[in-house]
């Protein structure tokens, strides 16, 4: 299931989010560049303005590093990590990939499939294992630990091939029209649809 992508034409792992939780908010950002801001995504950039610092804390067992830079050629991803705790050898294992969300703690399929995917690149990049990642979720100050088990390995990289196919053959895929729209901040343009759209049609309806 390898892709085999270089770096240059890598997609951004943030897009598995919009991927996972909706194919046509996919398609819109990542295809058609079209991107609003509602309450929830500007509390989120909000949030990570002030935890993409960039800065470094360490200790003697345990350093932190923030807004490092993955890429998986395999998934053909790349992305930042919020925080990355590096653990002194002989520690096994060495790498917690942490993601900060603004949600409060519960297991949200987003979330993980982008922490899997974020450690998938670094296991890549790094040649060592990594067994688990962490979301901490600001909403409740809690941090919740993500398994990341062959079958969440499995979603994420048949994510990643429907991402890369999305945008390839240049789809806009039908609209869900469910509960998810509502929270959706790109819901003004979607327009829902009962069929997929060629990209043609999907740009004339963004200003019909």
């Amino acid at each position: 299931m390898a892709m085999d992508v270089e770096e240059d034409d890598a997609l951004p792992i943030s897009a598995l989010s919009h991927l996972v939780y909706c194919p046509r908010r996919a398609a819109l950002v990542n295809l058609l560049g079209h991107w609003e801001d509602n309450v929830f995504t500007t509390s989120g950039t909000l949030l990570h303005q002030r935890v993409d610092s960039g800065e470094k804390s360490s200790s003697p067992e345990l350093k932190v590093l923030r807004s490092v830079n993955v890429y998986s050629k395999a998934l053909g991803l790349r992305g930042i990590i919020d925080a990355l705790e590096v653990r002194a050898p002989p520690a096994q294992p060495r790498f917690l990939v942490v993601e900060t969300k603004r949600s409060t703690r519960k297991s949200q399929s987003t979330e993980d499939v982008q922490v899997c995917a974020q450690s998938m690149a670094l296991e890549e990049m790094t040649d060592e294992s990594i067994l688990e990642a962490a979301i901490f979720h600001a909403g409740s100050k809690r941090r919740r630990m993500v398994k990341l088990t062959e079958a969440l390995r499995t979603r994420t990289q048949e994510a990643a091939a429907e991402l890369h196919h999305i945008v390839r053959d240049r789809i806009v895929p039908a609209a869900l029209n469910d509960a998810r729209c509502r929270d959706c901040a790109q819901n003004g343009t979607c327009q829902p649809a009962n069929h997929p759209q060629s990209l043609q049609s999907a740009l004339e309806s963004l200003w019909k």
